[in-house]
């Protein structure tokens, strides 16, 4: 990587955040940011708020994730980690994660959430995360053996991930890691399982 001087390096800044450099000039300019180069970076940091308001008036472009994330690094504009919320209560066992704060991290482990009856005899439900504000939430249902659960209505996408056994729905048999989506207000029939299930499920709720 050549060496340049604090001038140069400058005008390579302003054109890189113009969007005016050669394809192959902008990798070797993002190249200098991404090994550390602290004159370079030094340089960038120095015309971002005119970059920023250059990128304002032109409309927002979405980098890839990658190149953001090299970025972001390369900077030094990592955000700190989110804390843990809610943490374990006596027992071992972890608070409701319905009332979790949506914007900490939870972690639950396998054995703190107890399972809980469904209406349909066989099928039970762990509540993982229940978004009220956006009417979503994301469960584990388990189905045993040769249970079969009433059809309902979906008042969002409706998404499954089969972790274990066999689930059938719409007519077709899903087994470990097989995935679907129901669309809005679509319907797939009565969910049944031959041998049992365990499956994680993200749906919308009623308001």
């Amino acid at each position: 990587m050549s060496t340049l001087n604090r001038d140069q390096l400058a005008e390579l800044a302003v054109l890189y955040a113009a969007g005016l450099l050669p394809a192959h000039e902008a990798d070797q300019f993002e190249d200098r940011l991404k090994v550390g180069d602290q004159a370079a970076i030094a340089e960038f940091r120095n015309i971002r708020p005119a970059a920023d308001l250059l990128l304002r008036s032109a409309g927002p472009i979405e980098p890839t994730l990658i190149a953001r994330s090299d970025l972001i690094n390369a900077l030094g504009l990592t955000k700190p980690v989110a804390p843990f919320s809610q943490p374990p209560v006596a027992g071992g066992q972890s608070a409701d994660p319905i009332a979790a704060d949506a914007l900490s991290m939870v972690l639950l482990r396998a054995g703190e959430i107890e399972w809980q009856d469904l209406p349909a005899p066989g099928a039970k439900v762990r509540n993982l995360f229940i978004d009220k504000a956006r009417g979503r939430a994301t469960l584990l249902i388990k189905l045993e053996p040769g249970t079969a659960f009433p059809d309902h209505d979906h008042p969002d996408v409706e998404e499954c991930l089969v972790l274990e056994g066999d689930l059938e729905l719409g007519g077709k048999v899903m087994h470990r890691f097989d995935y679907m989506r129901i669309p809005k207000g679509g319907q797939h029939g009565t969910p049944r399982t031959t041998n049992g299930c365990i499956v994680l499920v993200t749906c919308g709720i009623a308001a």
